[in-house]
């Protein structure tokens, strides 16, 4: 049980670290 709870926390994380990613790419088309 434990450990199925850091697993989909550390799935959040790479998720949320991935739209972050997707953001600064956005980003870096719009000033291009």
């Amino acid at each position: 049980m434990d450990h199925l709870q850091k697993n989909s926390k550390n799935q959040q994380r790479s998720k949320k670290c991935k739209s972050e990613q997707d953001f600064a790419h956005q980003n870096q088309r719009t000033f291009s």
